[in-house]
């Protein structure tokens, strides 16, 4: 059974909300841990290691969600970097190709 939770002593669950609305927090009573979960995505979004809502569980939410982005924009750089090595061969190959049927021309 889980449980969203609306309020809290430090408000951390409406300082969730800061970082982004579509973020809310659950309580799991199966495992007995806090979840981040996002109206945007189905399933948990990230597991907090604490047994308590306080400013770690804040810290570690920020630490967490801005080590992903970082990754995200790591995999979209070497993304498009291979993008453009690929392009930058295909009109290599295409100038030789031009070339060579220029010459076969004469």
């Amino acid at each position: 059974m889980k449980q969203k939770i609306f309020s809290d002593a430090f408000n951390i669950s409406k300082r969730v909300k800061q970082i982004d609305k579509n973020y809310y927090l659950v309580f799991n009573f199966k495992t007995n841990k806090f979840e981040l979960y996002s109206k945007l995505y189905t399933g948990v979004v990230l597991t907090l290691p604490y047994d308590q809502l306080d400013f770690r569980s804040l810290n570690f939410i920020r630490k967490k969600l801005t080590k992903s982005n970082e990754e995200v924009l790591k995999e979209v750089e070497l993304h498009n970097e291979n993008y453009l090595k690929a392009i930058n061969k295909k009109i290599v190959l295409d100038a030789v190709d031009s070339a060579e049927r220029a010459l076969r021309r004469r």
